[in-house]
């Protein structure tokens, strides 16, 4: 599949090729680089933000079976559980900035 996001992107102009450094992510962003001919740079500031949920299904159901996480989810506006969402979105725009700057500065 990533070759074929490759595929569509090798006709397209671009300048710069950003990537997390998850490998699914990576491994996207290097065929869309060979089709492309750019190299791919990886920001660690493109990510998830970590959480004491990470690699659990979490429902409503579930959440609600377990009291053991209750004191976690006591305001779900401003997550107990992991990275807050203002810090996510500032690390996220940051990147995306520094990136809008790299490519029409020259």
């Amino acid at each position: 599949m990533a070759r074929i996001v490759g595929q569509f992107f090798e006709d397209r102009p671009m300048s710069r090729i950003i990537s997390s450094p998850l490998t699914r992510a990576v491994q996207t962003a290097e065929a869309i680089a060979e089709a492309t001919h750019l190299s791919v740079a990886i920001d660690d500031r493109i990510i998830e933000g970590a959480n004491q949920f990470e690699g659990s299904r979490v429902s409503l159901r579930t959440v609600l079976q377990s009291p053991g996480v209750w004191p976690r989810l006591w305001n779900p506006w401003r997550p107990s559980w992991g990275e807050a969402y203002e810090s996510v979105a500032s690390r996220m725009l940051a990147a995306m900035d520094e990136a809008y700057e790299t490519v029409n500065s020259g």
